[in-house]
């Protein structure tokens, strides 16, 4: 970032100057991130209404090419998510012509993409959001950029409430841009952000965010998800819901992996479950060990599987300490 700032610097306004790049090079982030921890920006389910686009306006607006560049970002009609195609217009545009550009203006970009989530769906604007969204990750992670911490707290609370949409396609969207989220910024900082996302009243969203704890656990070390982790996803067991239920049971069974197929070390790292709970974990492993999936199993799955094996293997990936508490995340930072 601190490279960018200084081509910045040395070019002037850069693309926006004297091209048709709608966003000017500028090298003000910096003291953006350090006013993010006084100006905090809205959470779902919290909206960001017409005081957060007025704010966000009188920032980014002297960055910008033209006021005609401003008047398409911020149109008269909003409400509907259709009233932002003439911005979206403009970032693709942006994204084509000077992704140096983009990335200084990161901040503001997330900030407006969260303006238009949280209108009313429209569908063709929605799924050319969400496109852009793709290539905006894609170019993060070609150019090897490092998603700072007040760039991710505007927009991951917001792209991971959208992944409970309706529609297939845009929850397929969702998922490939939180795959090269993950390139672009650390695991332990990210699994933060999905356990405070499986507070909403949207089934469909936990769900789809557990899946995304079981993907993060199966690839990094199980210190990033830690014991508090593991209980909070242990706690879904016991939901009604059965789709929210089943992505509990995938986590827990990745998290079994992980700890050696160690039944003791996974209950313990569970905490107290139901009953019920806990004989819908053991029937899961049982499951997978009759079905073969790989390793030795543990000797104690229950009493009813109690000579079933052979001593659980010990996993390198097993620790389960407190995020940021030593270890390797290998995360994207």
């Amino acid at each position: 970032a601190e490279a960018e700032a200084a081509a910045a610097e040395e070019d002037g306004a850069g693309a926006g100057g004297g091209g048709g790049c709608p966003l000017r090079r500028h090298g003000g982030k910096g003291k953006r991130e350090q006013e993010a921890k006084r100006n905090r920006w809205p959470k779902p389910p919290e909206v960001p209404g017409r005081d957060e686009a007025d704010q966000l306006r009188q920032h980014w607006e002297k960055h910008l090419a033209s006021e005609e560049v401003a008047d398409a970002f911020f149109p008269k009609r909003v409400g509907s998510q259709d009233c932002g195609l003439p911005g979206l217009d403009l970032l693709d545009q942006a994204l084509a012509e000077d992704p140096v550009a983009v990335r200084e203006h990161l901040d503001f970009i997330f900030k407006w993409l969260t303006l238009r989530l949280a209108e009313r769906e429209n569908v063709k604007a929605l799924a050319r959001l969400l496109g852009f969204l793709e290539a905006l990750a894609g170019m993060l992670k070609a150019a090897d950029y490092r998603l700072l911490d007040f760039e991710a707290g505007v927009l991951l609370p917001w792209l991971l409430a959208a992944c409970g949409n309706q529609k297939d396609r845009f929850r397929a969207s969702v998922r490939a841009t939180l795959a090269a989220v993950c390139d672009i910024y650390p695991f332990s900082k990210y699994t933060k952000f999905l356990l405070a996302a499986l507070n909403t009243k949207n089934s469909r969203t936990k769900a789809e965010v557990l899946d995304e704890v079981r993907r993060v656990v199966s690839r990094c070390p199980l210190s990033v998800l830690g014991r508090d982790g593991v209980r909070a996803v242990a706690a879904f067991l016991d939901t009604r819901e059965a789709e929210v239920r089943a992505a509990a049971l995938d986590c827990v069974q990745v998290v079994y992996e992980a700890l050696g197929r160690d039944w003791p070390r996974l209950s313990k790292a569970m905490g107290e479950l139901s009953a019920k709970a806990t004989e819908l974990v053991q029937d899961r492993i049982k499951q997978m060990l009759r079905e073969g999936g790989g390793g030795a199993p543990t000797p104690v799955v229950a009493a009813a599987a109690a000579a079933a094996g052979t001593p659980g293997r010990k996993s390198s990936r097993g620790s389960l300490r407190a995020p940021g508490s030593g270890g390797g995340d290998g995360g994207g930072g």
